[in-house]
């Protein structure tokens, strides 16, 4: 609770791994899975991309999607 907010907030890894990241990370994953299975017609915006380009990362930042109602 005494948390920095500034501070990156993620779940960890080896030792330091959150209690919660397997939910969590399964939560996420059965949501993508009902959404877009409600919505069989999706596909990615590809003019809205916003893309991080570094020297050592390189990748997407945002990817909208399209949804579309069958």
């Amino acid at each position: 609770m005494d948390r920095n907010p500034r501070r990156i907030l993620s779940f960890g890894h080896a030792a330091h791994v959150c209690i919660g990241a397997h939910v969590a990370r399964l939560e996420g994953r059965v949501l993508l899975e009902e959404l877009l299975g409600r919505f069989p017609d999706y596909g990615l915006d590809e003019s809205r991309l916003v893309w991080r380009r570094a020297d050592q990362i390189q990748g997407l930042v945002s990817a909208p999607i399209q949804l579309r109602p069958v």
